[in-house]
């Protein structure tokens, strides 16, 4: 077991415990729940963005050896903050070349 196993394993955990809080949210915080949404929409928006460049993110971060001492929580946070900054660049980027391709 390595740390992008525990990455994993932690990363779903994580999901899990964020969907049971909107669940309970649900139905006793419902300002709560819009705050969620509302953070649930711009994650689906960077999505599949997230998705194309987190393995990219893990295999630079293993090759270089950055951050070797971080807990695994840290490794999970690191890669998905690096992932969606990188995300929210690239889609900014495709926006751009669509723009020039279709003029």
């Amino acid at each position: 077991i390595g740390i992008l196993s525990a990455a994993i394993t932690g990363g779903a955990i994580f999901i899990l415990c964020v969907a049971m809080i909107y669940v309970w949210a649900r139905e006793n915080m419902p300002n709560l729940t819009k705050i969620f949404a509302v953070l649930f929409q711009w994650c689906g928006k960077y999505s599949l963005e997230v998705y194309l460049i987190h393995v990219l993110v893990i295999r630079v971060i293993l090759m270089y050896n950055w951050f070797p001492k971080l807990s695994v929580l840290a490794w999970y946070f690191v890669i998905t903050g690096l992932s969606f900054v990188l995300a929210v660049a690239l889609s900014a980027c495709t926006k751009m070349l669509n723009k020039k391709i279709s003029i």
